[in-house]
């Protein structure tokens, strides 16, 4: 899964990626998280930046300087990063209830800032993941474009 300027990501099964009867499988920037928003609206670096210009300064560059003022105590800044860590939370839990992986692994600029979310992330996910998924393995991948890698690979290897 990439958090980047979108949310998105794939499910590789057997080595394959699996494309779902009409090539929506693995489609997780469409998965609803509060009820009605889906996810690209609500975890991608996109919609942390806008939040964060909306909220708290409209000269915020980037989800960085959001993760900073978090670190630093700004209590709006604390509100949009709880409901990211909320929902990002939700996204992995329903990825594991539908397709139950080995692994999760998380790539994209977002994580440049992973010290003030992911450990507290991976926290509530074994905290509310179902007993048989509590071990899933949740990592961070060092590739510097991995959502651009995939979408080169899906373009080479699937017709």
């Amino acid at each position: 899964m990439t958090i980047s300027t979108g949310f998105g990501g794939a499910v590789v099964i057997d080595k394959k990626i699996y494309r779902g009867s009409t090539n929506l499988g693995g489609y997780f920037p469409r998965l609803i998280l509060d009820g009605k928003n889906t996810a690209d609206s609500l975890i991608s670096g996109k919609s942390l930046h806008e939040e964060a210009k909306k909220k708290i300064d409209d000269n915020i560059k980037n989800t960085v300087e959001l993760f900073e003022l978090y670190g630093s105590g700004n209590e709006k800044a604390k509100e949009i990063v709880e409901n990211f860590k909320l929902y990002l939370t939700a996204a992995l839990l329903n990825i594991s209830a539908t397709i139950n992986p080995d692994i999760i692994i998380l790539g994209g600029g977002v994580l440049k800032s992973k010290e003030y979310f992911l450990e507290d992330v991976k926290k509530e996910f074994k905290n509310m993941a179902h007993k048989l998924a509590k071990d899933t393995r949740i990592e961070v991948t060092d590739l510097d474009e991995p959502g651009l890698l995939g979408a080169c690979l899906i373009a080479k290897y699937v017709s």
